[in-house]
């Protein structure tokens, strides 16, 4: 955690002793449903007991496991700037709920494998044992969030992961959630209509049929408008394409 974000959390606290705003018996609650929402999650895109471990530690110590916890650095592990704003773009995308554990684990994960494979690569290398636990915890500290104090850090988190959250998942693919909670943070599905749309992708596909199999007709750019006659299988807007019946996905454009 760099210094901007220690001050933003020192300031944070001052302003919750003066106005009161103390953590209650409720909020308390909602952290150790998130705590078990985030082993599911991380569990479900296939990571090891001691490797989702590994990152709930940092999770813990950045956020408290609140997906909607600060300000210029936001959420599960507090991404800022350019990454915070593809959290976004990539939820948006997949139909996900960007405030969501679900949406941001499955950026997490996008992320880990894409732009910070290594990372990935340090912590999936770790065997699942209590010493694995500690190692992923360390390595995705690293490796990953990169703070300022990077070895100190890591092995604090580390410890984190062995000592807190191992023995408490240990040989467990899943925990049981409260289902009245648990809907709290399922992805949001999107619903599209009829009316006018901006393109929010560089490139849509315009398609023959509604199918991405079908034909490509041609290319809108980004900031292009299109009419949007009605919506087909969900997500596949029907509108006219240089003087024919044509579809893109709406799942790439936003309606203005």
């Amino acid at each position: 955690m760099n210094k901007m974000k220690k001050t933003l959390a020192a300031v944070a606290l001052v302003c919750a002793m003066v106005t009161g705003l103390f953590v209650g018996p409720s909020l308390m609650a909602d952290a150790a449903t998130n705590e078990k929402l985030t082993y599911n999650a991380l569990m479900a895109h296939k990571f090891t007991t001691s490797q989702a471990t590994g990152i709930m530690a940092n999770i813990y110590h950045e956020s408290r496991f609140n997906p909607k916890a600060g300000g210029t650095f936001y959420g599960l592990v507090q991404w800022g700037g350019a990454r915070k704003s593809s959290l976004r773009r990539y939820c948006s995308r997949h139909g996900l709920n960007s405030s969501s554990i679900v949406g941001q684990v499955s950026y997490l994960v996008h992320e880990l494998k894409t732009v910070e494979h290594s990372a990935y690569s340090k912590v999936k290398k770790t065997a699942n044992s209590a010493a694995g636990s500690y190692k992923s915890g360390y390595n995705f500290s690293y490796y990953y969030e990169r703070p300022a104090n990077k070895a100190a850090t890591s092995r604090r988190r580390g410890s984190t992961a062995k000592n807190k959250f191992w023995s408490k998942y240990k040989g467990k693919n899943s925990v049981s959630v409260n289902v009245a909670e648990s809907v709290k943070t399922k992805a949001t599905k999107k619903t599209y209509t009829a009316g006018t749309y901006k393109v929010t992708n560089s490139i849509l596909n315009v398609r023959r049929k509604p199918t991405v199999s079908s034909k490509k007709m041609g290319v809108l750019r980004r900031g292009q408008k299109i009419q949007v006659r009605t919506v087909k299988n969900g997500k596949w807007g029907m509108f006219t394409y240089k003087g024919k019946t044509c579809y893109v996905s709406l799942k790439l454009a936003k309606r203005v």
